[in-house]
């Protein structure tokens, strides 16, 4: 991605990126129930020395990132579906 087109990390761009879906469970947004919704999730939790940036955000539906909490996906052995990667300008523009 040009550099002028970076941007910081935000939940919009970062679930396009994802294509709404939840990198645990592959749940789509539109498979959610009524009170579940996709969330922002660090593999690394800040916590414990993770940063706030692409390549360590993932979309996640509030029942994964609750279940993960303040662990790895190792270690909650909750494997990611996808590699977390920085957005390519389709994903701005879809945004």
């Amino acid at each position: 991605v040009p550099r002028r087109f970076r941007r910081q990390v935000t939940n919009t761009i970062l679930f396009a990126r994802d294509d709404r879906r939840c990198c645990y469970c592959g749940r789509h947004e539109s498979e959610l129930r009524t009170r579940e919704f996709l969330t922002r999730d660090h593999v690394l939790p800040l916590s414990r020395g993770g940063t706030n940036e692409w390549t360590n955000c993932v979309t996640a539906c509030a029942a994964c990132n609750t279940r993960k909490a303040n662990r790895t996906p190792h270690e909650a052995h909750m494997p990611l579906r996808v590699t977390p990667t920085e957005p390519h300008l389709v994903h701005l523009v879809w945004s």
